[in-house]
């Protein structure tokens, strides 16, 4: 609680003690449905001393909160003012009433009130999200972590889309749907820690295991081909308005240049111009001699231009950015058969690796 009396003197500064609040809420294994008081203009005499305020003894303390009242004016939500907290927002009368509408903040109370219950060891079913990729999974959970963990997730699959650390990476698929299973349950947001000073530390290594049987039969909320394409990428990142990195642009445009050709117009935010400016070069030579060249041999030279600019793409692609790559058809037969062969009778065949329309 927060008072300032008609002079100005306080007991408690309420954006510090606001900022104090939500740090500790936010530490805690679930952020409490509690209220932060605040009274302004209080009469000097009126207000507890410290050693009233943080005593054993609360009769002080609640005798002044029934003399002074509460009303909305005086009340601030702590989950509404954590939630504004962790996304950066501003805590005012305005912005309070306002979040208490959006439907992700919403979904933020009732997990906290979910997780509350099951922390008492009390049934309870719990909305999650679940990350599926041929690898395994993660779960995400409606908290304010788990879903900025969700989120960079996905923005961490975007830019490392061609890395080798996801070779053989196929598919990602997300479910969302509610659970009483406490393994499941328990599972959520294992990837995600928030160290001492805030920060979001993350592990997305998905894990096999057999929680997964709960997603037969679920029709994924949306789903994408995650082989090493620029087609996919593109498919990705327009479904899910992530960003495109630097990485994943150069990737792209030696993807173009290396089946298309060079156009010279690969632009301003491509990181390896220096290495084609050799080829700049031979094209802008040849455009100067085309008038007095042989068609067929201007034809001829620009060819192999282009043939040269072809094969430093994919030397770049190769030797350099080291890109995944897709497994050819006599390696994915192979890993079919290892699959099947492995399999279980009971696990039913679940695949979907086509982009589906997210269920809104």
């Amino acid at each position: 609680m927060a008072i300032a009396d008609r002079g100005g003197i306080r007991r408690g500064d309420l954006q510090r003690f606001m900022e104090q609040s939500v740090r500790e809420a936010l530490s805690q294994p679930f952020v409490p449905d509690n209220i932060i008081l605040h009274y302004e203009g209080v009469r000097p005499e009126d207000i507890p001393s410290r050693q009233e305020s943080f005593g054993e003894d609360r009769t002080p303390l609640l005798q002044f909160i029934i003399r002074h009242g509460v009303d909305d004016n005086d009340m601030i939500p702590l989950r509404q003012a954590a939630y504004l907290s962790f996304h950066g927002e501003r805590i005012t009368p305005d912005s309070l009433r306002e979040v208490a509408g959006r439907e992700s903040y919403r979904q933020f109370a009732a997990h906290e009130q979910a997780r509350e219950k099951f922390l008492e060891g009390r049934p309870v079913k719990m909305m999650l999200t679940v990350a599926e990729t041929n690898r395994g999974i993660l779960v995400f959970s409606d908290s304010l972590r788990g879903r900025k963990a969700r989120t960079d997730y996905m923005q961490h699959m975007a830019d490392s889309f061609f890395s080798l650390e996801h070779e053989g990476l196929s598919f990602l698929q997300l479910f969302r749907f509610e659970s009483a299973s406490r393994a499941l349950i328990e599972l959520s947001d294992a990837c995600c820690r928030i160290d001492a000073q805030g920060v979001c530390r993350y592990d997305f290594t998905p894990t096999l295991n057999a929680q997964a049987a709960q997603l037969h039969g679920r029709e994924p909320m949306i789903g994408f081909d995650m082989r090493p394409a620029g087609y996919n990428l593109d498919t990705f990142l327009s479904h899910t308005g992530l960003r495109l990195s630097e990485r994943n642009n150069d990737i792209l445009t030696l993807q173009d240049i290396a089946q298309e050709g060079y156009r010279r117009a690969a632009g301003d935010t491509f990181s390896f111009r220096g290495e084609f400016r050799s080829i700049d070069r031979a094209l802008e030579k040849l455009s100067h001699r085309s008038r007095i060249l042989p068609a067929e041999t201007f034809r001829d030279r620009y060819a192999q231009i282009q043939e040269d600019a072809k094969a430093l793409a994919r030397h770049i692609l190769r030797e350099v950015i080291r890109i995944r790559r897709e497994p050819s058809v006599a390696e994915r037969n192979r890993m079919a058969n290892h699959k099947e062969q492995a399999a279980t009778p009971a696990a039913p065949k679940r695949q979907s690796t086509k982009t589906v329309k997210p269920k809104l």
